[in-house]
C-alpha cells in the first residue's frame, strides 16, 4: 500500500513539475478569459504496440486559462461551486486528435492567485468534438500549427516525456 501511495505521489509531483516548467504561448482571449498553450512540453503520442512509434495525429499538451474576476464569477455560477469565485487560472492536460478533430481532457486543476489549489478533476474523461468558431477550435488550430512548424521537437518530446 505504501508503494502505491509513494508512486502516486511521485507521479503527481512529476505531472506538476512538467506543468510549471513551461513556455506559455498566447492563443486567444476575451473579457473573461485568456487561453495559453505550453509549447515546451507539447508532444506527439506514441502508438500502443509492442514497438511504439510516434503518432503524429495525436498531440498532448497543457492548456492554461487565466480568468478575470468576471470570468471567475461566471465559472463559479456555471459549475455551482462558490470556491471558484477565487479562481485565477486553470491547467488542463489534453490530447487532441488531428484526424478526428477531437479533444480529451485528462485532468484539470483550478488555482487561486496565490497558487493554492482550489480543486482538481482527475477522474474520468470524455472525448469532445472540436466545435467550429469557438475558443476550443482556436486552441486546436494553435496546437496543430505549432506541431507543423516544430515537428522534430514534438517527436523528441514523445520519447522523453
Amino acid at each position: 500500500m505504501k508503494k502505491i501511495l509513494l508512486l502516486s505521489a511521485m507521479l503527481f509531483l512529476l505531472m506538476f513539475s512538467t506543468a510549471f516548467a513551461a513556455n506559455w504561448q498566447w492563443v486567444d482571449s476575451d473579457d473573461e478569459c485568456g487561453w495559453f498553450i505550453d509549447t515546451d512540453n507539447m508532444r506527439y503520442e506514441l502508438t500502443q504496440s509492442i514497438y511504439p512509434t510516434v503518432d503524429t495525429s495525436r498531440i498532448t499538451f497543457w492548456e492554461k486559462i487565466f480568468y478575470t474576476q468576471a470570468g471567475a464569477n461566471e465559472f463559479a455560477k456555471r459549475v455551482n461551486d462558490w470556491r471558484c469565485r477565487d479562481l485565477a487560472y486553470s491547467l488542463d492536460l489534453q490530447t487532441i486528435s488531428l484526424r478526428d478533430k477531437t479533444c480529451i481532457i485528462f485532468a484539470t486543476y483550478y488555482y487561486r492567485k496565490d497558487g493554492s489549489l482550489i480543486k482538481a478533476e482527475e477522474e474520468g474523461y470524455d472525448i469532445l468534438q472540436i466545435v467550429p468558431e469557438t475558443f476550443g477550435e482556436a486552441v486546436f488550430l494553435a496546437v496543430r500549427d505549432y506541431a507543423r512548424t516544430h515537428h522534430a521537437q514534438l517527436v523528441r518530446n514523445a520519447y522523453s516525456n
